[in-house]
């Protein structure tokens, strides 16, 4: 019996149509490796392009020739017509042959990730106001200040939150402390709500929705040393 080693290079073409429901467990190959492959590629760059993997090889001579185990990794759904080429590259050429699509692919999935991100947070930036408002129904909401000029009264936070959307507020005077106040929504159920700026130093403030209670609960606070 013949010693088969993975992903050797292979050139073949289907014998008989493959079908894809229910899934033949053979492909009928004009040829078989001289080592057996883990993936063969059916089709390539066609409308019936399909990664298979294949455990085992059955068939004796030209006539019977086959590749048995199989299992569709991905690609086309679809019956592949008779006389479809099948390839094998060794390891470096088929991942070198992929290398742009993959490449592709990664990119891709990043921006979609980036989007997704993007979509469940909502962020508020403003140099001064005399009612800050935070957007409040996003997953991650974010309001920071950068210079305020006056006594700040915070409005409820926009928009319907669910429980668990978390709120950063980020605010800093113009250099002249400056009172603040808050909405009733909003409880500081581990520390006071802070009363005050301190001249010139961030004011970090961390919120956690509570469907129960209804109320923006500060969990964290912390000021600029």
């Amino acid at each position: 019996m013949s010693t088969y080693f993975a992903n050797d290079k292979y050139r073949a073409t289907l014998r008989s149509t493959w079908i894809a429901s229910p899934a033949d467990t053979t492909l009928a190959v004009t040829a078989i490796p001289t080592n057996l492959p883990t993936i063969i590629t059916v089709g390539w760059e066609t409308q019936y392009e399909t990664q298979f993997t294949i455990t085992g090889t059955s068939g004796t001579n030209s006539s019977n020739y086959a590749l048995t185990g199989v299992v569709r990794l991905r690609g086309a759904n679809a019956n592949i017509p008779e006389n479809t080429a099948v390839n094998c590259l060794n390891n470096e050429e088929y991942f070198n042959q992929y290398s742009d699509q993959i490449a592709a692919i990664d990119a891709d999935v990043v921006a979609a990730v980036a989007d997704v991100a993007e979509m469940q947070k909502g962020t508020t930036t403003t140099a001064s106001s005399a009612t800050p408002t935070p957007t409040g129904d996003k997953e991650t909401n974010e309001l920071f200040v950068t210079a305020q000029a006056a006594a700040a009264a915070f409005a409820a936070p926009t928009g319907t939150p669910v429980n668990g959307n978390k709120l950063i507020i980020r605010i800093k005077d113009n250099a002249t402390a400056r009172a603040l106040t808050y909405n009733a929504i909003y409880s500081g159920i581990v520390d006071t709500l802070p009363a005050t700026t301190t001249i010139s130093k961030v004011l970090y403030m961390l919120f956690i929705y509570n469907s129960t209670t209804s109320k923006w609960e500060m969990v964290a606070t912390v000021e600029e040393s």
